[in-house]
């Protein structure tokens, strides 16, 4: 975590996904993870107080990166290609079920070409002003202020894969907007 401003920033998985099934090189076959990745903001001042960020929000956004599970400080593979969707997320003003007010990061059609364990790493990061010389590219620019790991997640076969229940805070979300793609259970044959 770092102190700017006087303030702390922390992010915290709210869901982390389970599991999603392996498209290769067909972009077209993607199956989101399953459940979609939530990750919520929250700010101190230097007090320690839970305090608003509202007038920053336009500046911050969240970006992941992939990475083995059983090594995660190796190589991010995303550059790799082998993460696909969306993978820069801006902050998100919505209620929990408890209809507390929060400010979240939705990452809704994350894909994975190949099978295996993985796990995501989500980077809070502020990007430049209008004008500035830094500008965001491929999440590697601007000033990074904390980060979350997701649990281990699989990625499985597409043969007979059959999507996870969708969760109560998947359905939640998407009640206030959320653009998702859910289903029930999604069942892929391929020869």
């Amino acid at each position: 975590d770092i102190v700017t401003f006087e303030r702390t920033y922390y992010l915290h998985v709210v869901q982390h996904p389970h599991k999603a099934a392996e498209f290769g090189i067909n972009d077209m076959a993607r199956i989101p993870l399953a459940p979609p990745l939530f990750v919520q903001l929250a700010v101190r001042n230097k007090s320690g107080v839970f305090i608003p960020a509202d007038e920053e929000l336009p500046f911050l956004v969240a970006a992941i990166t992939l990475h083995d599970a059983a090594n995660p400080n190796a190589e991010d593979l995303s550059s790799n290609s082998e993460l696909y969707g969306t993978t820069i997320a801006a902050p998100q003003n919505l209620r929990d079920p408890e209809g507390t007010r929060g400010v979240y990061f939705i990452f809704p059609d994350v894909g994975v070409r190949r099978r295996g364990q993985w796990r995501l790493h989500v980077s809070l990061m502020r990007i430049a002003l209008v004008g500035s010389p830094t500008v965001l590219t491929n999440g590697d620019a601007g000033t990074r202020l904390t980060g979350a790991w997701t649990n281990p997640f699989d990625i499985v076969p597409a043969q007979g894969y059959i999507a996870p229940s969708i969760t109560p805070l998947t359905r939640h979300f998407q009640s206030q907007g959320i653009r998702m793609f859910i289903s029930n259970s999604v069942v892929r044959d391929r020869p």
